[in-house]
């Protein structure tokens, strides 16, 4: 089983878990970031050899704000 890298420190943002599939430019989108700023926060992950399981770090999102998160509306 290949070993998942460190995962990087992350002061002003929060954790995410690579899934099956994800790319630093997915995850970018996902979360409205730009590149650039996602590849900055995780300096020592490698954007073409991610890992399922693998974390790394999402600048400037709430910690309380998980990607998921749905808001229902009531008409009215």
């Amino acid at each position: 089983m290949p070993k998942v890298p460190e995962r990087p420190p992350c002061i002003n943002g929060a954790y995410y878990i690579i899934r099956e599939g994800d790319s630093f430019y997915n995850i970018a989108q996902r979360y409205s970031l730009p590149l650039n700023l996602l590849l900055e926060a995780n300096p020592n992950a490698n954007p073409y050899d991610l890992k399922v399981g693998q974390e790394i770090c999402i600048p400037n999102v709430p910690a309380g704000c998980p990607f998921g998160t749905v808001v229902t509306i009531a008409q009215g």
